[in-house]
């Protein structure tokens, strides 16, 4: 397995027995066809007699992918053990929740935060879960001083940048905390976004020198590259606008027919909840940055009708696969009621829905998951929900 992506131990134990192969999507278009790939990441567990057991679309957490591994094997060794990690059903929430409820339960997610992330394995390079668990403790409402953020704060600034998602977190979290004290890092960040911006107006993961002129990014990595970009300059950091009307430009011109987003103009080019959202969103902070009424956008109403015939807190609609998006979903459906300024969004009362779904979807530790075992980056894309998180770039 790719080590940069699964360094565990128990990756490595799980798949010591298994072939491992890595096929890269644009280069293999038969394999493409014949396993019939639609999102990424996709990943296939397959007997040897070439049959697909398994197939695990989307991140899969270390946990989740040993198991699946092992339980392979012990099919293969004949132990009819179960195959598959249950998926806990959506639970029905009842009732408005309160905002003694809702403080509650931020209360509860912060301590599930304290409490293990100094015992989780560092994320993936260039991802930067630990700039994504600060901005959520920022956002919940600790200061500078305290010990879990001074620490988190270490770790993600000993690290150099490397990706967007990193640069992105990064930025939102020290306009959250004290920007004066945390002047450069900023600065480092606005660098690293506009260096690695592509010619088109997106961003892809990490910079990468041999990309071609013409090389597509992704838009979910676009959305935050704007995102960070939007924390800098509210945080007083020169950044130019140039970077932003490439954006916007992007975001019109690969805006689906139906008014929604898709992933990529490549693959995963159908409209779904999640990219929808960060499209309304990033041209409405767009607008924003350059000083214009983004409500009175027709592509934002279209993408908004859109929006209110698949409106869901409970799910990702239309997304090929939901495990690791449920949450990522919810802080994008927030973005658009924030920088919106509406307390409705396509008619739907987006906060009082999410939050009552959050309260009653909280686990007994404080955690929010939905099956992809990464309790961190979902529970901190809930506490950035609840506590409103873009207001940091209004």
């Amino acid at each position: 397995m790719d080590a940069g992506v699964y360094p565990q131990d128990s990756v490595r134990e799980a798949t010591r027995d298994f072939v491992c192969i890595r096929v890269e999507h644009d280069r293999n278009p038969d394999l493409v066809r014949r396993y019939q790939v639609q999102a990424l990441p996709d990943l296939r567990l397959i007997d040897a007699g070439g049959h697909e057991v398994t197939r695990l679309l989307g991140f899969t957490s270390a946990p989740r992918l040993a198991a699946q591994c092992k339980a392979l094997l012990d099919r293969t060794a004949g132990d009819g053990r179960a195959t598959s990690s249950p998926t806990p059903a959506s639970p029905v929430a009842v009732g408005p929740a309160s905002k003694e409820t809702i403080d509650r339960a931020v209360d509860r997610g912060i301590g599930f935060l304290r409490k293990n992330w100094r015992n989780s394995t560092p994320s993936a390079p260039g991802f930067g879960a630990e700039e994504l668990e600060l901005f959520a403790l920022a956002t919940s409402g600790l200061d500078p001083g305290d010990e879990d953020v001074a620490g988190l704060a270490k770790l993600a600034l000993e690290r150099p940048l490397s990706g967007t998602y990193q640069a992105a977190f990064r930025a939102l979290a020290i306009a959250r905390l004290d920007s004066r004290h945390l002047e450069e890092p900023l600065r480092a960040c606005a660098r690293f976004l506009l260096e690695s911006q592509l010619p088109n107006g997106q961003w892809t993961y990490r910079p990468d020198p041999s990309l071609p002129p013409d090389a597509l990014g992704d838009n979910s990595n676009t959305a935050y590259g704007l995102l960070g970009l939007a924390a800098c300059r509210h945080a007083g950091i020169e950044v130019g606008l140039e970077a932003v009307r490439r954006t916007e430009a992007w975001w019109r011109r690969c805006q689906n027919r139906d008014g929604g987003w898709g992933y990529r103009m490549d693959r995963e080019t159908a409209s779904y909840a999640s990219m929808t959202e960060s499209g309304v969103g990033s041209l409405l902070l767009c607008a924003r940055l350059l000083a214009r009424d983004g409500t009175l956008d027709p592509d934002v109403d279209r993408a908004l009708s859109w929006l209110g015939a698949h409106f869901s807190v409970s799910e990702n609609r239309e997304s090929v696969y939901q495990e690791g998006r449920l949450l990522y979903h919810l802080f994008a459906l927030e973005r658009v009621g924030t920088l919106g300024g509406e307390r409705d969004v396509a008619g739907r009362d987006w906060f009082g829905e999410g939050a009552r779904f959050l309260v009653a979807s909280q686990r007994a530790d404080g955690s929010w998951d939905d099956g992809a075992g990464m309790p961190l980056v979902n529970t901190s894309f809930a506490l950035l929900f609840l506590r409103r998180a873009t207001e940091v770039v209004r």
